[in-house]
């Protein structure tokens, strides 16, 4: 797996140092984290994570989202809003481990995205 954050890009850390960076995301200069597929082609499974609001720091609740591609090429994109990163940790973890995810609690905003391009 490999990690996108404002300091790095395609960086492959060990798990215990991404999450590190996540539960430091209010103090230090990452401000998200974006943990992809290595090696998978254009289009790479992902999950990212960054604080909702940078402006209340420490206070803010994460924002998680994940994008999920299908078979026949299209995604599906989720969303949600944790209040902290011990909520966030086993997601990125499970994730990491190529363990399948469930993102049925998620908001799922895949149009959001089809607007865009």
């Amino acid at each position: 797996m490999k990690i996108d954050t404002q300091e790095y890009t395609g960086k492959i850390l060990p798990i215990e140092k991404i999450l590190s960076i996540i539960e430091e995301i209010p103090y230090n200069d990452h401000y998200f984290v974006v943990l992809f597929e290595e090696n998978s082609g254009e289009q790479e499974n992902y999950i990212q994570t960054t604080l909702e609001d940078e402006s209340k720091g420490e206070q803010s609740p994460y924002l998680v989202e994940a994008r999920v591609y299908q078979p026949n090429g299209t995604f599906i994109h989720y969303r949600t809003v944790l209040p902290t990163a011990k909520e966030v940790v086993p997601f990125f973890t499970g994730f990491y481990h190529r363990t399948p995810l469930s993102y049925s609690d998620w908001e799922e905003v895949t149009n959001e995205f089809l607007e865009n391009e």
